[in-house]
Formats: structure tokens, C-alpha cells, sequence
């Protein structure tokens, strides 16, 4: 403990064989702040602090191992690879609720792209999914479908300073813009800890100085 606050860490999780690479964790770590971080993975990330991942569970439910109570034993802030990190995440470090972002398009819905998980909350969740890992994966598109069946809608969401590129930056003529889901301007909202892109275009994808990485 450190000045009566629980000890949190910023973890990010990287499965081989998809889209995502080791540069990619790189990329996002580095906006981190020098904030204590660790990605779980299954390859070497040269420059990051690594843990195995101890499991072969494919794609998105390799996240699932964040909820394993002895893997990582400080609670944890999440990040999704496709993160663009635009102010210090520090105030987001000390949290008591297991907490998930609204999905940017179902707002009913948790979305996993970003969490806060107490070490108090994993082991429910933990025993719930190694129950029957299997069966969940049959049943379940991926992690955030899984944590929604077992935890229900009522979980803590994250609040307003937290924005989708699509809906909240994507304007006419932008990557990512769509009709009806779009209501940007194509500048990050003023207001913005963390911008999420959940699908294309990726941070990477974008070459424009209104999306350059903090330093």
C-alpha cells in the first residue's frame, strides 16, 4: 500500500497470430508515463515488462487471464493495443468497482476495451470463465461477452472523458466516418483522457498531428 491507496498496475494483453504486434505494445506503453505497466504475451516485447501468458485461449479471450488472482496481484487498468492515451491515467489508477466502458454504440452494453479490476473482484470471475472455458468460448463472441453474462450490465462504467474516435472525432471524409454514427469535428475533444478506437482505423492508421502520442 502506498499512501492508503491499493498498489494498481496498467496492464495490456498481446496474443500472437492476429493483427497486433510487439510495436504496437511499444507504442502504447509508451504513453503511459512512466506509470507502472506490464503486458501479458506470448512473445518477447523488447523495452516492455512481460508476463507468459499461461494459456493457448485464441484472440480476445486471452484477456480473460487478467482475472487470474496469481498471475498479476495488484488491482489493474486495462488498455485495449488500440489506445490513444491523451492525458496522465493516473486518477484512473485508484478505483474500488470493478469498472468497463459503455459500449460507444449500445451504451447498455460493457465493452472491455478499457477496465479497472480490483484484485478483489478477479476471483469470482476467474472461477466463473475456468469453469468452463471451453463451453464460454463456444457460447461467446469473445472476453467482453463473457464478463457481461457473468457479471451482468450493472457494472461500473467509465465516465465522459473517455471517447471513441468513430463517434466522437471521426468527421466527412475521415477513416472510421460513418453516416450516422459519426458526430466529430476530425479534432480530439478537448476534454479526452483516452481515445479508443475499437476496429479500423487503428491509432496507427491515422497520420495527423491532432493524434500525435504524448510525451
Amino acid at each position: 500500500m502506498a499512501g492508503g491507496l491499493p498498489v494498481t498496475i496498467i496492464a495490456t494483453v498481446l496474443k500472437s497470430g492476429g493483427e497486433y504486434h510487439p510495436e504496437h505494445v511499444q507504442r502504447l506503453h509508451e504513453q503511459f508515463y512512466g506509470l507502472p505497466s506490464v503486458c501479458l504475451s506470448d512473445v518477447d516485447v523488447p523495452d516492455v515488462d512481460t508476463l507468459p501468458l499461461r494459456y493457448s485461449w485464441p484472440g480476445w479471450f486471452a484477456k480473460m487471464e487478467l482475472f487470474n488472482p496469481d498471475l498479476i496481484h495488484e488491482d489493474i487498468l486495462y488498455f485495449d493495443l488500440d489506445t490513444l492515451i491523451t492525458s496522465n491515467p493516473e486518477s484512473y489508477m485508484h478505483d474500488d468497482r470493478f469498472r468497463m466502458l459503455s459500449d460507444f454504440y449500445h451504451p447498455e452494453k460493457p465493452a472491455s476495451g478499457m477496465m479497472f479490476i480490483p484484485q478483489g473482484e478477479k476471483t469470482r470471475i476467474w472461477k466463473a470463465w475456468t469453469a468452463h472455458p471451453q463451453k464460454w468460448m463456444g457460447e461467446c463472441r469473445g472476453d467482453q461477452d463473457v464478463l457481461e453474462t457473468i457479471c451482468g450490465r450493472d457494472i461500473a462504467r467509465f465516465c465522459d472523458n473517455v471517447k471513441s474516435y468513430k463517434v466522437h472525432v471521426a468527421a466527412p471524409g475521415m477513416p472510421g466516418w460513418h453516416s450516422r454514427r459519426s458526430r466529430g469535428n476530425g479534432s480530439i475533444p478537448p476534454e479526452t483522457d483516452v481515445l479508443c478506437f475499437h476496429g479500423y482505423p487503428r491509432p496507427w492508421n491515422i497520420e495527423c498531428h491532432s493524434f500525435s502520442t504524448p510525451l
